[in-house]
């Protein structure tokens, strides 16, 4: 279990909570307590783990009750998920950036339907977020009408990206 030899290093249930940093020494308890209470029967968390060489990874740890040679007991199921925590991260990262970004931001569907736009984009076309949402481009902007915009869906397909003026 993450590079821990179970022939040699101890997995008691204290030797496990020390691999476990302290802010999550508490939520570890109490999901323990509610399974050997009763009161759930399993559990899915995610917590950091302390590995052996000192590394710190991410984990979901899924648990449940269960019987081990005629007792109670927790089975707690450890899965890595440190490359999809990254991932989290940098696309929340992302989102921030464009969503404080100053210049206006759109992303607009194959139908010209507003999928998401930053407050720049919002404060330029005097819309609530909301609002504009629940409009298409043609609906905002004179120039685009429908048939424009499919000519224009297409050549963004081959081009994959560029800037366009207009009028709103």
């Amino acid at each position: 279990l993450f590079g821990i030899n179970t022939k040699v290093d101890s997995l008691g249930s204290s030797s496990l909570l020390q691999l476990v940093p302290h802010q999550y020494h508490q939520q570890l308890r109490q999901e323990c307590d509610l399974l050997m209470s009763g009161v759930q029967n399993s559990s899915v968390f995610e917590h950091q783990f302390i590995n052996p060489d000192g590394s710190v990874i991410w984990c979901e740890n899924q648990m449940h009750k269960t019987t081990w040679n005629g007792e109670i007991a927790i089975n707690s199921m450890l899965t890595d998920i440190t490359k999809r925590k990254a991932q989290e991260e940098h696309t929340i990262l992302n989102s921030r950036s464009v969503e404080h970004a100053r210049d206006a931001i759109y992303w607009i569907g194959e139908d010209a339907s507003f999928l998401n736009v930053n407050d720049a984009a919002c404060a330029s076309l005097g819309y609530k977020r909301s609002e504009l949402l629940a409009l298409k481009v043609f609906e905002v902007d004179p120039v685009f009408d429908d048939e424009l915009w499919r000519e224009h869906w297409f050549d963004l397909l081959q081009r994959k990206s560029f800037i366009i003026e207009s009028e709103h």
